[in-house]
């Protein structure tokens, strides 16, 4: 049988050296704020994002909206949703029937972003999002 030498290594040359390990990367996750109850009607959000401050929003909702999560629809609710998209959300629930009473908050809500640290600018935009009593009364 053969010779177990191996004639093709060179002795001379010293083995690479071994791999560095790559730096420890510490990961501390992120934490968002809360949302702020400035009254029964006036909710502030600020942004969900990484950047923790953006445009200002009013999100204009009637009172009897369904604004829950639920596991039967896969997007947030609307304070939510806008507030990942990074905008510095206030929500204001107005109500659905004269019996209710109650002021239209829009100033409270423009107080409220005027003073988050997460928003931008004293300008705001606004999204009137209502699901009208007579709609529902038929059934639609």
């Amino acid at each position: 049988m053969g010779d177990n030498t191996n004639t093709d290594v060179d002795v001379a040359t010293p083995p690479p050296p071994p791999p560095q390990a790559l730096p420890q990367v510490s990961f501390q996750p992120q934490i968002y704020p809360q949302p702020q109850q400035i009254s029964a009607q006036v909710t502030l959000q600020p942004p969900l994002s990484r950047r923790g401050h953006g445009p200002g929003l009013i999100l204009v909702v009637d009172h009897y909206a369904l604004l829950e999560a639920s596991e039967k629809h896969l997007d947030p609710p609307p304070l939510v949703k806008w507030a990942e998209e990074g905008f510095a959300v206030c929500q204001v629930m107005v109500p659905g029937k004269v019996g209710d009473g109650g002021e239209f908050p829009l100033e409270k809500a423009m107080e409220a972003l005027r003073g988050c640290a997460g928003c931008d600018r004293a300008k705001f935009g606004v999204i009137c999002r209502f699901y009208c009593s007579l709609l529902r009364s038929l059934g639609l």
